[in-house]
Formats: C-alpha cells, sequence, structure tokens
C-alpha cells in the first residue's frame, strides 16, 4: 500500500511462504510491535514518500 507503513508477518504455525504484508492499522499486536521496534530502534515508525529513496534495502527471498 503506497505510503503506508507495513509489517511482513511471519504467521505462526506456517510456513515462510504464507508470510504476507500487513498494514500497521490492521495489526492488533501492539506488544508485538513495541518489541519490533525494541529490538530494531532504527527502523521507521512512518514513512514519508520524500526519505523513501534514502531506505537500505537488503536482498531477501526471490519473487517467482
Amino acid at each position: 500500500m503506497a505510503g503506508k507503513l507495513e509489517f511482513l508477518v511471519n504467521w505462526k504455525g506456517y510456513g515462510y511462504e504464507e508470510n504476507s504484508w500487513v498494514s500497521e492499522r490492521d495489526i492488533n499486536a501492539l506488544q508485538l510491535i513495541s518489541q519490533f521496534y525494541c529490538d530494531h530502534p532504527g527502523a521507521p515508525c512512518c514513512i514519508h514518500a520524500t526519505h523513501f529513496a534514502s531506505m537500505n534495502f537488503h536482498a531477501g527471498l526471490p519473487i517467482p
């Protein structure tokens, strides 16, 4: 979703192929989100189009 913060969700009990991007507003797991930001203090908590180009991305799984 353009311009909206999303999290890559690893669903408990499912394989990596079931991982999916979920909008922040659709996640009802505040404790998990808080833990994510504690573990990754540099992670963006909001996305501005002007900053998107400066974000560092690393290679993930290949898209089929």
